[in-house]
């Protein structure tokens, strides 16, 4: 199973970010992503202290799914389903100065 088996939600997200970075699991890297950009978020934005920081949800959705198609031998076609999702983190911590 790995690390990713370990839940990402109860790790601090500065110790998420380290799990996934290792991670091989495809999707790692996206979540990776938006992880830090809801670090950044809460940092320059909301003025939050960054050691503080804890994730309060992280929501991954199905999102919307791209159909496309490739040529086969005889005429024949197969489909691809280009999958997508939408992901939603929301952090909390206490206010710095």
């Amino acid at each position: 199973m790995g690390m990713f088996s370990l839940e990402v939600k109860k790790m601090t997200p500065s110790m998420a970010l380290e799990v996934l970075k290792f991670s091989r699991k495809r999707g790692a890297d996206c979540l990776a992503k938006v992880i830090k950009q809801a670090i950044s978020n809460a940092v320059n934005v909301k003025k939050m202290e960054e050691k503080s920081l804890k994730f309060k949800e992280i929501i991954v959705k199905k999102g919307p799914t791209l159909k496309r198609w490739r040529p086969k031998a005889r005429g024949r076609i197969s489909p691809i389903k280009k999958r997508s999702c939408h992901l939603k983190i929301v952090l909390e911590g206490k206010k710095g100065d």
